[in-house]
């Protein structure tokens, strides 16, 4: 449950969400979130109260570090590990997880930790568990998933331990030698493919509704959570602050917990100002649905979408491929890679691994 209480010009307000503490504060109009890592107790309140009214004296001082790296308190440190079980230790790593990772990816931490606790692994102290224990475990736990989500689960065990920064680690050892078949992506809508998608949202006499929406995921390659979360208060002259997202009906940070700003070009800029209300404010979404609340994805997906591109003779994807269309395309027309994961809040090594191979028109040039 998140309890909030908007905060007047120039002040920083702290509200809990999901049990965590973080602050909430605009800077030139454009809504800021930082999530302070800490649990939502009495003590660690007043310390996110401390951290707030220093946000708020550098910005009336005009000492505002934008990285908010100033701001966050130290990480939080993990635990002893002498005396604490398998089972104990995923659900503290879990904690330390709960304000940095999507809901989706939350639940996949919680379902490792209920096959932890199916297993005799999840009662054995921490320091017993070796490589042998690591494989008597990884038998368990392999014919209940697929090859894929199996080598997944095991790296999230790796990465519990790794938190721990103990010297050996017997997940990291098992999940290498699993080989898992590559994945055949799929394609990238082509351009003409987007155009008549466009075309066919503003020309659908019942789904004409969302054609701003469709159109904005193509042109900014945000995440269709973060579109769906998008308010007015978020758009400014130049750019658009991306800081929150919808995920199962619920307003939280972005997937990476981490903001960013998109430039507007004029394709944006002409779509925003044609949709924008004359009293439209700060607080009211860009896109919302037919009744005024948030766009359900479901609903939108398996109605409007699918029923557009099944008229049109288009194979099925996903509206989130929009995503992977924008990249590929913007890519292909010569952008750096830095510039595109700037834009969509990737890490450079991330965009190179998964996207870089959509793109269709790869050739070695005469370089000498």
């Amino acid at each position: 449950m998140s309890i909030k209480k908007k905060a007047s010009k120039g002040t920083v307000s702290v509200e809990s969400f999901r049990g965590r503490l973080r602050l909430r504060f605009r800077i030139d109009g454009i809504q800021k979130t930082l999530a302070v890592n800490l649990d939502d107790t009495k003590e660690n309140r007043i310390r996110a109260s401390l951290i707030a009214r220093q946000i708020e004296l550098d910005l009336l001082g005009g000492t505002f570090d934008h990285t908010l790296e100033k701001y966050r308190p130290s990480p939080q440190k993990p635990p002893l590990i002498q005396n604490i079980t398998v089972a104990t230790l995923f659900e503290q790593f879990i904690d330390s997880k709960v304000e940095d990772v999507s809901a989706s990816t939350l639940s996949k931490y919680k379902s490792t930790l209920g096959h932890i606790k199916e297993h005799a692994i999840g009662n054995k102290l921490v320091p017993t568990i070796g490589v042998d224990a690591a494989k008597e475990f990884a038998s368990f736990l392999k014919p209940k998933l697929s090859e894929r989500v199996y080598k997944e689960r095991l790296g999230l065990l790796a990465a519990c331990w790794s938190w721990t920064k103990q010297p050996d680690n017997p997940w990291k050892v098992i999940q290498g030698r699993v080989r898992v078949a590559p994945r055949r992506r799929p394609a990238p809508f082509t351009k003409s493919e987007v155009r008549a998608i466009i075309q066919a949202f503003k020309e659908n006499r019942y789904y004409h509704h969302y054609a701003p929406y469709v159109e904005f995921l193509f042109l900014s390659g945000v995440r269709t959570g973060e579109a769906r979360a998008l308010r007015w208060g978020s758009v400014g002259s130049n750019t658009i602050w991306i800081g929150e997202s919808i995920s199962k009906g619920k307003r939280g940070t972005t997937k990476t917990n981490r903001d960013r700003h998109i430039p507007i070009n004029h394709k944006l800029r002409k779509l925003l100002n044609g949709i924008k209300p004359r009293d439209a404010r700060p607080d009211d979404l860009v896109f919302p649905s037919p009744t005024g609340k948030p766009i359900d994805e479901h609903n939108f997906a398996m109605r409007a979408w699918k029923k557009i591109l099944g008229k049109l003779g288009i194979p099925y994807r996903r509206p989130y491929l929009t995503r992977a269309t924008f990249i590929s395309h913007a890519l292909e027309s010569g952008m750096s890679p830095v510039t595109v994961a700037a834009i969509t809040g990737h890490d450079v090594r991330v965009l190179y691994d998964f996207y870089v191979g959509l793109v269709k028109d790869v050739h070695i040039p005469d370089l000498y």
